[in-house]
């Protein structure tokens, strides 16, 4: 029986593959995790901006409870378009008027926050648990 250098290398590539298949593992995980909270971050500052952009173009809205119902509304129907369900799960805060003095410019803001919990994807590393989103824009005279 021969003794080849061949033979003293046979299953190394195995060996190696075995060792370094979780390290690649965890690291896709991490991937898919952090995407996917990096998406529903994004949907979800959206969904503000949108929601308070609506809340303060239409004059008709005289109150903060008005102002904040139609910018919950307006925020999870856009939520709805990235398939995000909202529904019991987000809490919106509205804020009263806000009295803004700028460079000698005084104006009303609306400010809508809207907090989310999170559940990630696939759970191999550690996350946020929250998303959140929050924006103030002037309220149009």
């Amino acid at each position: 029986m021969k003794s080849s250098r061949n033979g003293i290398r046979r299953g190394s590539n195995a060996v190696e593959f075995a060792l370094l298949l979780p390290v690649f593992t965890v690291l896709l995980g991490a991937v898919l995790d952090y995407g996917y909270y990096f998406y529903i971050n994004q949907a979800v500052n959206v969904a503000v901006r949108n929601g308070v952009r609506m809340a303060v173009a239409d004059k008709t809205l005289l109150t903060q409870v008005q102002r904040t119902a139609k910018a919950s509304d307006h925020a999870e129907s856009s939520l709805a378009e990235y398939n995000i369900s909202c529904t019991s799960l987000c809490t919106f805060t509205g804020s009263k008027d806000l009295t803004i003095n700028y460079a000698s410019d005084t104006f009303t803001a609306y400010r809508l926050k809207l907090q989310r919990p999170y559940s990630p994807m696939i759970g191999m590393v550690p996350v946020p648990t929250i998303n959140g989103a929050s924006y103030t824009m002037r309220v149009e005279n």
